[in-house]
């Protein structure tokens, strides 16, 4: 399944290469959410391979105007993860698909087509950057590059993460943003990077994410703390032990709502 996956990601990445420019834009309901031609083009040829891989799993996608098929078996998809990214020619995007059953995630995959980068994860059997295997940064939180989002699409958010990002920020080494949920969580599964938070994500965002970091010897949760579920949106952290611990400290001494 590796192998397959990889192969059909890496076409998914050539439909996102061949662009000039974004071509057109639609935008979506929320602040900022927009989708392209080219996020519709990716999720239709990543829906028809990934039914003739899988006959038997459903199929949901960030572009579905229903979603459905919470329990079963089911890939779920963003065929571009950084739309804003793309749009403005960033060369920070992703391409994520996951195979999901009930709230867990099977199988994860995440690739960068810029930097021809593929990650990898099976549930139990660890995770892979380009075949080669991968784990989470050993850093201490003073030592730390933490990423975060800024949920850019429901701006009553915004109070919530920049209060947490101010308290968070005295101890840690610095924040970064890229504007790819997916790759960001790949990044902290590969140890580039040691942890990232977002306080409200759709499952297409994080599926295989959570599956990588997870493989890679880290955390993935909620701000309660709780193992993130593949079935409804969340609020998403990860990282190494310490980190995400130290993080929730802060968070429940914010007093935000978890």
């Amino acid at each position: 399944m590796r192998e397959a996956l990889c192969t059909l990601l890496h076409k998914a990445g050539e439909i996102m290469l061949s662009a000039h420019g974004s071509g057109r834009v639609f935008t979506k309901p929320g602040d900022a959410n927009y989708v392209t031609e080219y996020d519709i083009r990716v999720q239709r040829f990543l829906r028809e391979e990934l039914s003739r891989l899988l006959p038997e799993a459903d199929f949901i996608g960030e572009e579905d105007e229903e979603k459905h098929g919470s329990e079963s078996l089911r890939w779920i998809v963003d065929p571009i993860d950084g739309t804003t990214n793309f749009m403005h020619g960033l060369l920070e995007s992703s391409v994520s698909a996951a195979l999901c059953e009930g709230g867990d995630t099977l199988l994860g995959a995440v690739y960068q087509p810029y930097r021809d980068e593929f990650f990898f994860a099976e549930k139990g059997k660890g995770a892979s950057l380009n075949r080669e295997a991968i784990r989470v940064s050993g850093h201490a939180p003073e030592g730390a590059l933490f990423t975060f989002g800024t949920t850019p699409y429901d701006r009553s958010s915004a109070g919530k993460t920049f209060r947490l990002l101010e308290a968070v920020f005295p101890f840690v080494a610095d924040l970064r943003r890229s504007g790819s949920a997916a790759q960001d969580m790949a990044y902290v599964a590969a140890g580039r990077t040691d942890g990232f938070f977002e306080y409200r994500l759709s499952p297409w965002d994080f599926a295989a994410g959570k599956l990588l970091v997870t493989e890679a010897g880290g955390l993935a949760s909620d701000l309660s703390g709780k193992a993130l579920d593949v079935r409804a949106p969340s609020a998403v952290l990860c990282g190494g032990k310490e980190l995400v611990e130290r993080f929730l400290a802060v968070a429940e001494a914010c007093g935000i709502d978890r």
